[in-house]
């Protein structure tokens, strides 16, 4: 009876081996394994430390002696220590953001003119690559920025629709909504892709290789070849006492027939198919942003917060920075960072080269003072006050993305104009961070002109020509205007039916 209870015993041993296994495959597992273990192993080891120095003795005396002054002494100790412990797991957290903002970088004391500009929000791009979608048997992927040409367009997989589609139908290439928001679509029958289930998966495909490891999101890149090849950046982790810091550890490359290349970032770096493209995790430059303001070290962050800085957000946005922005040689991630007083302008610009990783720092000079990406949207806001912007859940006017745009070293904010439904951009407008003057421009060549010198843009109307369009005759509006008229008109007595 003995062998058959151990003989089951061993058989439900190895059977949760198996499932630990493969759960640890999943990104469910994957992420509880990292965030437990690996990337936890300085709490494991405290912890262990704990347990072994006090608590252990400490029960053994009192289980076997019965209760002693030395037992409880021990005990008291542990328990001690037991709450130190959970102190040092807030400062396992700080330690992590301290070692993670010692990156090495150039100090910059100008900014790069920008050659190039990214014209549609991701918001946008995804309305109108999901609008425009024709085959029901798969949806777009997550859409992601990419440089093509000279132009930043937004790609995504075309990736199985539904359960049963992830487990027997493949990912069929990739979608590319471009500048004026016409689609291109690529055939490319994936063998491992985005949206693909169980072993077919990316996730299990690139675990199985690197267990201890993270990946970034998968985006993709259209070779000279009109190759698609998928691009899995890994974040490998080394420990510094307490905290394991990640770092770009390679990256997979994996070919529609199911053929992984893993290669380090020097590697895929001098490979010639990934010419000027990204290739520093999105992911990577993020923590690090986040983490820029332990600069200083961690007394300054929690306490003195003196040049403290933290990244900008956008409360409605989708896509939050870091912005990938088209380059002379090859694309750039960007972050803009303000104070931690919560001002509305900005004193650090993070960029990274985002083939190479190299980083760039620009502080906005003391005797400087230059508006945030959120106070320019407001700038915006006031510049078309009879737009029906969105507030308190009522308007149907938005803006969105913020991107930095540099001319003869001025910073600007590029600031799209949409509706709720993101069906397009009315609006495109630069806002001068020095003195919050607003241009507008209404197609991609209009910005360009500006970028080279040749086109300031047009003014926002005043507030006598506010006035004037107002009273004009309903009659001489156009469709657009009239039905912006309406809109306000609904909303306005809408607020005065909730008032009553």
């Amino acid at each position: 009876m003995r062998v058959i209870r151990l003989l089951i015993a061993t058989v439900l041993l190895l059977l949760g081996i198996v499932a630990l296994y493969f759960l640890g495959l999943t990104p469910f597992g994957h992420a509880i394994w990292m965030a437990l273990f690996f990337r936890g192993f300085g709490f494991w080891l405290i912890a262990a430390g704990i347990a072994g120095l006090f608590l252990i003795p400490a029960a053994i005396l009192k289980f076997t002696r019965g209760y002693s002054p030395g037992s409880h002494f021990l005990l008291t100790l542990g328990i001690v220590e037991l709450l130190a412990f959970f102190l040092f797991l807030f400062l396992n957290n700080q330690f992590y953001h301290k070692y993670l903002a010692q990156q090495s970088f150039e100090t910059i004391t100008s900014l790069p003119n920008t050659t190039q500009i990214r014209y549609l929000p991701k918001e946008v791009s995804k309305t109108f690559g999901s609008n425009r979608y024709q085959d029901s048997q798969t949806a777009p992927g997550d859409f992601h920025s990419i440089q093509i040409g000279e132009n930043i367009e937004w790609v995504a997989a075309r990736v199985p629709n539904g359960f049963i589609n992830s487990i027997s139908y493949q990912t069929q290439g990739i979608l590319i909504v471009q500048s004026d928001g016409s689609l291109k679509s690529v055939d490319a029958p994936m063998t491992f892709g985005e949206g693909m289930a169980f072993n077919r998966s990316i996730e299990w495909q690139t675990y199985s290789r690197r267990f201890n490891s993270d990946i970034d999101t998968p985006y993709y890149i259209l070779t000279s070849t009109n190759e698609v090849l998928t691009l899995v950046p890994s974040i490998g982790y080394h420990f510094q006492f307490p905290a394991m810091v990640p770092f770009w550890e390679s990256t997979y490359v994996i070919h529609p027939d199911g053929t992984i290349e893993n290669l380090s970032p020097e590697r895929i770096q001098q490979d010639p198919r990934f010419q000027g493209q990204r290739l520093f995790p999105e992911g990577l430059a993020r923590e690090i942003g986040n983490s820029w303001g332990y600069r200083d070290g961690i007394w300054n962050a929690l306490f003195i917060h003196r040049n403290q800085v933290e990244p900008v957000s956008f409360e409605h946005d989708e896509n939050q920075m870091p912005y990938l922005l088209p380059a002379t040689d090859s694309p750039i991630w960007a972050i803009a960072c303000s104070p931690v007083s919560q001002a509305h302008g900005i004193n650090t610009l993070l960029l990274w080269n985002a083939h190479s990783g190299k980083m760039q720092v620009y502080t906005v000079p003391k005797t400087a003072s230059l508006l945030g990406p959120n106070k320019a949207m407001e700038y915006v806001r006031a510049a078309y006050p009879l737009y029906n912007w969105t507030k308190d859940e009522t308007g149907s006017v938005v803006t969105l993305e913020p991107r930095p745009v540099i001319r003869d070293s001025k910073l600007y904010w590029m600031v799209s104009v949409t509706n709720t439904n993101y069906a397009g951009v009315s609006l495109q407008t630069l806002v001068n961070a020095e003195d919050g003057s607003v241009r507008a421009f209404h197609s991609p060549d209009e910005i360009q002109a500006f970028l080279h010198g040749t086109y300031e843009g047009e003014k926002p109307p005043t507030s006598a020509d506010t006035q004037s369009q107002q009273q004009t005759d309903i009659s001489k509006m156009s469709d657009d205007q009239l039905f912006k008229l309406i809109d306000n008109a609904l909303n306005e007595l809408k607020k005065r039916r909730e008032k009553k």
